[in-house]
């Protein structure tokens, strides 16, 4: 049974070094600087038109924060470029339960205003998303909202959900006429009927 004892203790000791390896392998997540957006960039490959906007805008802050969807898989938000009163974003879903870890580019279906005939909504899907994110770490949920013009009373409002690493549009409200009515009242704004919203 000695033997039996050593083999079992052998394999425990390589799991703990595995996973400290592992551990040691991955960059930090949290307190980020400028250094560690190059860090990791070098691992998520964000588009370059990302960041050549937060180059531009003079930034020397990470422009990184990574929102837990579940242990050890991650949304990444991407600051780019700077706006007004809201900027531009890209996401990334990191996957570190694959060996080596997966980096994936998110496309974001929003709708909008069909250029040839503005009554009618255009569906469009798209990797850079403007706007004021918020994140739920607890629903698993990404709410956006996205002006028109500072006074709020136009845009749109999107919530998405990430089941198995896919973008699901769960919530979409929208609306076109800057008449000054329904100042920041997003909520109600006009419901668009989106699949399995």
């Amino acid at each position: 049974m000695g033997w039996a004892n050593g083999i079992r203790g052998m394999v425990f000791a390589l799991a703990v070094l595995g996973l400290e390896t592992a551990g040691a392998d991955t960059p930090k997540k949290t307190g980020l600087t400028y250094a560690d957006r190059e860090t990791w960039r070098a691992l998520l490959h964000w588009p370059d038109w990302c960041e050549r906007g937060f180059a531009l805008a003079g930034n020397t802050q990470a422009g990184l924060r990574f929102y837990s969807l579940r242990p050890s898989i991650y949304l990444v938000e991407v600051s780019c470029a700077p706006g007004a009163y809201q900027g531009s974003y890209a996401y990334i879903y990191w996957d570190e339960t694959k060996s080596p870890p997966g980096a994936t580019l998110l496309e974001f279906p929003v709708y909008q205003p069909d250029e040839d005939h503005p009554a009618k909504l255009r569906k469009s899907n798209l990797t850079e998303l403007w706007g004021s994110p918020t994140f739920s770490e607890k629903a698993g949920q990404l709410l956006v909202l996205w002006l028109s013009r500072d006074l709020g009373d136009c845009g749109w409002l999107a919530v998405y959900t990430f089941p198995q690493g896919k973008v699901r549009l769960d919530l979409f409200r929208i609306k076109t006429a800057c008449d000054g009515k329904l100042v920041n009242q997003p909520d109600r704004w006009r419901r668009v009927s989106v699949p399995g919203g």
